[in-house]
């Protein structure tokens, strides 16, 4: 499924014990998920055109969804196609407790990338190795 819509209803309809969505749940993917791609314009949704190396192991990123920072990490690794885990880290979920022992804080986007040892909890350094680290294929 695409639409973000479709995808909460078949969620609730699957497994939502009957109950359907809150009011305004639907609505307010406008303004939380198409009305930031707009005013990126689109980042997140193409391949960058340098796109090139593919590390041997998986990245981790440590994020939630309405992070703004968060959000602009995980339209960087889409563009140049790095393959990554995803822990999701909002308000009270399980995975926090993984979050502190591995960062030592609480604080996201959190990424690791295993092939270096890099770390890092500050988007304006991970953005810039991201690019620098996996660079333009010589393909």
């Amino acid at each position: 499924m695409y639409e973000s819509g479709d995808i909460v209803k078949y969620l609730f309809r699957n497994y939502g014990q009957g109950r359907s969505p809150s009011p305004g749940l639907l609505e307010s993917t406008i303004f939380t998920g198409w009305v930031p791609t707009l005013l990126r314009a689109g980042r997140g949704m193409t391949l960058w055109d340098k796109a090139g190396a593919v590390p041997a192991e998986k990245l981790e990123l440590f994020s939630y969804e309405n992070n703004p920072c968060a959000r602009i990490v995980r339209e960087a690794l889409c563009e140049l196609e790095l393959p990554y885990v995803l822990q999701n880290v909002g308000e009270g979920s399980s995975r926090t407790d993984l979050l502190l022992r591995k960062s030592g804080s609480k604080q996201v986007p959190y990424l690791i990338d295993p092939n270096t040892g890099f770390q890092s909890g500050d988007h304006k350094k991970i953005l810039p190795y991201l690019f620098q680290q996996y660079p333009v294929s010589s393909i």
